[in-house]
């Protein structure tokens, strides 16, 4: 799902709807997400200021998405943590 922007939407959204079923009310559902093109150091993929559960899906582009040119350099990338040694 990381890799997909529309999926990333979709999964927001329903969040969203769980909460709201559940007796929470209306909610934000923000996404935090950085991707990596062809070996080049990971960028910012979805704007993190978007609430996502209140944005409208539609067949036009999406405004969340920043185009990778312009996205910020992520710095430092953390790789999760498997146990395993690397030697």
């Amino acid at each position: 799902m990381f890799n997909n922007p529309d999926l990333i939407l979709q999964y927001a959204q329903f969040v969203a709807r769980e909460a709201a079923a559940s007796g929470r009310g209306d909610i934000e559902v923000r996404a935090q997400v950085r991707c990596s093109l062809n070996f080049r150091r990971a960028r910012v993929l979805i704007d993190p200021e978007v609430n996502l559960a209140a944005y409208e899906r539609t067949i036009w582009p999406a405004s969340f998405i920043i185009p990778f040119d312009e996205a910020p350099v992520v710095e430092r990338v953390l790789k999760p943590k498997t146990g395993l040694s690397d030697e």
